[in-house]
């Protein structure tokens, strides 16, 4: 079953609407593919999902969306550019930014006028941040799950990451949503279902995405609104690390017990702490 009739049937259960939609991005070259997970009843609140590197708007995050649906958030999540096997767009490093206001402004454009809180993971965290201070996003909260601080995408540390998620045991409960689509795109299996489309070959595309990662990571920024920041303590890829990150008085670090980087945000304590943050 397709991870796209698995989140139509998980709304149906939950008496959730289910929209999806398209938009254009001309920057990138393409089409954007999006959901919008509508709550029951009136609601001044929404969600905007960024996911990482190599998934798309719905891996592996379904359980996280439809928490924050349950408890009255209208979720929307897209796919990144050159992201997402329904979009068209390319991978374009410097435009990535942009990607964030278009989908605040489509978001907009939809009639919705209430609170509006982001949400990155992973490379959609560092994104995020950054998106929200260079765009002047008027947000109402910003939280940042497992954000990079620093390059550490090496092979070895991949495998490491892997096994430690699978001998967690924590690592199964993906399986429970994405019995056949659990393979991010990090190698020939996974990208049939989670393509990479770039705008130059893939190995200067990937040069180049490393340069605009590693400026950002080197140039890091006060947010500008309250913000959670979420972490694993057995995440490799990318560790805590408080000498690189601009917290404030007004922001929040959450831990969470053995969660590794592959499995953070599957976690139901993720979910109800972050929907507890949303409310205050």
């Amino acid at each position: 079953m397709s991870i796209e009739k698995i989140l139509q049937n998980e709304c149906h259960k939950r008496s959730l609407t289910l929209n999806n939609f398209c938009y254009s991005r001309p920057s990138t070259r393409g089409s954007v593919n999006a959901y919008e997970i509508l709550a029951q009843g009136p609601t001044n609140s929404s969600v905007l999902f960024v996911h990482g590197f190599g998934n798309d708007s719905l891996f592996p995050q379904i359980p996280f969306l439809l928490k924050l649906a349950e408890e009255g958030h209208t979720v929307f999540t897209f796919d990144l550019d050159g992201h997402g096997i329904h979009s068209t767009t390319l991978l374009i490093p410097d435009e990535m930014l942009s990607s964030i206001k278009d989908a605040v402004l489509q978001i907009k454009e939809r009639g919705f006028t209430g609170k509006l809180h982001l949400i990155g993971h992973s490379l959609g965290a560092l994104l995020s941040l950054h998106a929200s201070v260079r765009d002047e996003l008027a947000l109402s909260s910003l939280t940042l799950i497992s954000m990079a601080t620093d390059m550490r995408f090496t092979r070895s540390v991949l495998l490491r990451e892997a096994f430690s998620s699978i001998f967690t045991g924590s690592f199964f409960r993906i399986l429970k949503f994405y019995k056949t689509d659990f393979i991010p795109a990090l190698g020939p299996i996974g990208r049939s279902r989670f393509p990479i489309r770039t705008e130059k070959k893939r190995d200067e595309s990937v040069r180049d995405l490393v340069r605009f990662l590693k400026h950002l990571m080197r140039n890091p920024v006060y947010a500008r609104v309250r913000t959670l920041y979420c972490y694993g303590t057995r995440d490799i890829l990318t560790p805590l690390q408080e000498d690189k990150l601009r917290i404030s008085e007004s922001d929040t670090l959450l831990m969470l017990k053995g969660e590794t980087h592959l499995t953070t945000i599957s976690s139901s304590l993720l979910s109800q702490e972050v929907c507890k943050w949303l409310e205050k």
